[in-house]
């Protein structure tokens, strides 16, 4: 008996290739998915599809962008909006995240909020 993947001879019985590792036998051919992603991937009509996940940075500073327009406290919610969702940003995956939009808007309310406390305390 022979490896599919690499060719390699194998011994009758054997559950796995010893040269490349590929599972013999009853188990169809799966991509190698490495660690940091394997809770991603979603296996689907054999073709392997990445399950995209939120980037919590950028969902923490996009809401408290949504809160510094009620809450203002002289900018600071504001300035803690732009903190969040400029680390956020910073960290994005686009292979395995799926909401750059609230970083960037999470950002772009600070702005705001800090803008109007100013106006607020010196205008």
């Amino acid at each position: 008996m022979f490896c599919a993947n690499c060719g390699e001879k194998i011994d009758d019985g054997a559950k796995f290739c010893i040269k490349c590792g590929t599972a013999i036998g009853g188990m169809p051919n799966v991509p190698v998915i490495p660690l940091s992603q394997q809770s991603a991937v979603v296996l689907k009509n054999n073709s392997t599809e990445v399950k995209k996940r939120y980037n919590i940075m950028a969902l923490i500073g996009f809401l408290l962008g949504l809160v510094s327009l009620l809450l203002n406290f002289f900018g600071i919610v504001g300035i803690l909006a732009c903190v969040f969702s400029g680390v956020g940003l910073g960290k994005f995956n686009a292979e395995t995240e799926n909401n750059k939009w609230m970083a960037v808007l999470g950002i772009l309310l600070g702005i705001f909020s800090i803008g109007y406390a100013l106006v607020q305390l010196y205008g």
